[in-house]
């Protein structure tokens, strides 16, 4: 752990570094006043201490949300893993050679329970695929072993037979042999693959009604907090500025037009393709993980700052522009310094989602205790004379300890709900090697003033993002640079990855920023205010839209991209490129395949099978990509 100036110091750092820290807070502040008195309101027969008994036991149980299925890793892992052992033969020849010459060992201790997660489905996939392959190795074996030794002689004796006469046998039969064929004939490796292809489709659906329970979960709790439907309100007002009111989601259902819980609903979603849940899912965790972490600072200074007569006084109503600047930049700093030993804490946490899921349910007290005993030992005299100086020398003990207990207690939700979103990154990526239905997704260049990109200079995060066939905007999300570079340095030839096509096409409108100046200080992309799928309604006015007559053409391309979300086959003709035939000086125009080198950050593009660098690569402004000092428009 820190020593207490280093920790004070490091908070002051970060702090400083974000001049928007105090506003955010008075919003937070505001929006959970606003829900404890609502709370209040609910429930006139109980006390306040009562009500806010209930808040924070409510908010302790949101903890478990994002590990409502700590399992969903493993099936997501189970499934991609199996998904790319079929297409990479060698890799399983590879994998099946490892568990040979180290003698690994099958150590599920119920081959039968399908909750028991096997030690080694982790973040890392290259780990995951070997204890895949070892478990799906030992449930083929034993499923060979099944096979009599007469059912194993006849097919091999009869194979040719059988394989052109299998539509004059019995049912029974021909179902057998179809299965059992690709199983019992050709190399052990040849054989275990056609056995992974086998159980395929049925880790798909496994992995989609485990994805379609976590997105429901999701978002039920947002809307718990009231912040699904306030975000719905937000992206209904934007489409309306957008002079696109039509593709709003109404906050009631109708049959062709659901509202967004319907939308988000385990029925709806389980019928979904694999592809939007995965985003769906990958987009949700990251969301309530900033939910969370605005209800974590606004129940802190409320209690903190004991606010809770304040806000009934008020009704709820801008509680946060009560308090003076400097009483908030100390809650902040009080805040950030609990952190850097919430930090201590978190280092010592499993990162396994079902070992997580069991730590958490463990009283808070026990699981504190060291890093509490910890914190009075090296901190306790400074952090008190520096955050309570007026407290009698007698009273201080308690202040460290109460306020650390405290604050990991509402920290532990975000803590669960980033390992969830890192793991469902490594899922994300996995499938981004295989998948044919995500044609555009990849990298989006960000630069500094001296025109670096976020990958030459070494930021921990890059920002990617995903166009997904049904829903309705694409998913952008900041991943870690050194895991996404590690994956595909391990996983293709080069540590290349696929350059975001149309990112500027999502650039909001000027009447837009202008209406709303802080919601864009810093970016000029529309917000994703929500990711959902389309409705049946949505559909059909994407159609027509496409062709009416649009004055703008930055309206015009937003339509075009829209219009691509909703049928893949419709690449946007505005991010096409041109090449030209040298024998007959014919243009074909194509989606580009523009890559970067995620160990470099330079950038290339593939002509004819090879990769040509690109040269003054930059944004004219936020998200507006420029070749060669030509604007892709």
């Amino acid at each position: 752990m820190l020593n207490f100036e280093q920790a004070y110091s490091s908070a002051e750092h970060h702090i400083y570094s974000r001049p928007n820290k105090v506003a955010l807070l008075r919003n937070h502040i505001n929006y959970i006043a606003e829900y404890i008195y609502s709370v209040y309101l609910s429930y006139p027969e109980k006390s306040l201490d009562e009500i806010i008994d209930f808040i924070y036991d409510d908010f302790e149980n949101s903890s478990k949300v994002p590990l409502i299925n700590p399992f969903i890793h493993y099936s997501s892992i189970r499934y991609e893993a199996c998904k790319y052992l079929i297409n990479n033969p060698s890799k399983v020849d590879e994998l099946l050679e490892t568990i040979k010459v180290k003698g690994l060992k099958d150590t599920r201790t119920n081959k039968d329970d399908p909750n028991i997660v096997p030690k080694g489905f982790s973040g890392d996939f290259e780990e995951s695929l070997l204890y895949f392959a070892l478990y799906e190795k030992s449930d083929f074996d034993t499923y060979l072993s099944e096979f009599s030794e007469e059912e194993i002689d006849f097919v091999k004796t009869h194979i040719d037979v059988l394989r052109k006469n299998l539509g004059g046998i019995p049912y029974v039969t021909r179902m057998f042999l179809e299965k059992s064929i690709p199983l019992v004939v050709g190399s052990y490796s040849k054989r275990f693959r056609a056995y992974l292809e086998q159980n395929e489709a049925k880790y798909e659906k496994e992995l989609k009604r485990s994805l379609a329970t976590s997105i429901s979960s999701l978002a039920k709790t947002l809307d718990k907090y009231g912040l699904l439907q306030s975000s719905c309100d937000s992206y209904n007002i934007q489409m309306e500025e957008l002079g696109m009111p039509e593709l709003s989601i109404p906050e009631n259902s109708s049959k062709n037009n659901p509202n967004l819980l319907s939308l988000l609903s385990e029925g709806y979603l389980v019928g979904l393709p694999l592809e939007q849940l995965l985003l769906l899912n990958h987009f949700y965790i990251n969301r309530i993980s900033k939910e969370f972490e605005k209800i974590k600072d606004g129940l802190f200074v409320i209690e903190d700052l004991n606010l809770y007569d304040d806000i009934i006084a008020k009704k709820g109503n801008n509680v946060g522009y009560s308090i003076d600047s400097d009483t908030i930049y100390e809650e902040l700093l009080k805040m950030q310094v609990l952190q850097m030993a919430a930090n201590d804490y978190y280092a010592q946490m499993p990162n396994d989602l079902s070992e997580l899921a069991n730590t958490l349910e463990a009283d808070s007290t026990v699981r504190h205790s060291s890093i509490l005993a910890n914190a009075r030992k090296l901190w306790n005299k400074k952090y008190v004379d520096t955050f309570y100086p007026d407290i009698p020398l007698e009273d201080r003990k308690k202040y460290l300890s109460y306020d650390l207990s405290f604050y990991l207690n509402l920290h532990d939700p975000i803590y669960a709900s980033y390992v969830y979103k890192d793991h469902s990154s490594t899922a994300i990526m996995a499938h981004l090697l295989h998948s044919k239905k995500l044609v555009n997704w990849g990298y989006i260049p960000e630069f500094n003033p001296y025109g670096e990109n976020t990958i030459s200079t070494g930021n921990k995060f890059i920002l990617i993002g995903v166009d997904c066939e049904g829903l309705n905007r694409p998913v952008f999300t900041h991943e870690i640079s050194s895991k996404l570079r590690d994956f595909f340095t391990t996983y293709t030839e080069k540590p290349l990855i696929p350059i975001y096509e149309g990112m500027e096409d999502f650039t909001a409108p000027e009447h837009i920023q202008s209406k709303h100046p802080s919601a864009y200080a810093n970016t000029d992309i529309l917000k994703n205010n929500i990711i959902a799928p389309f409705s049946v309604k949505h559909k059909k006015f994407i159609k027509s839209a496409k062709k009416l007559e649009i004055s703008q053409a930055s309206a015009s391309r937003l339509i075009s991209h829209i219009e691509f979300l909703r049928c893949h086959s419709n690449f946007p003709a505005h991010l096409k490129t041109a090449t030209q035939n040298p024998d007959t000086g014919e243009l074909t125009f194509s989606k580009p395949n523009r890559f970067v080198a995620l160990d470099t950050g330079e950038f290339y593009e593939e002509l004819n099978g090879e990769l040509i660098p690109l040269q003054n690569i930059s944004l004219s402004s936020k998200g507006v990509l420029k070749t060669d000092d030509t604007e892709r428009i």
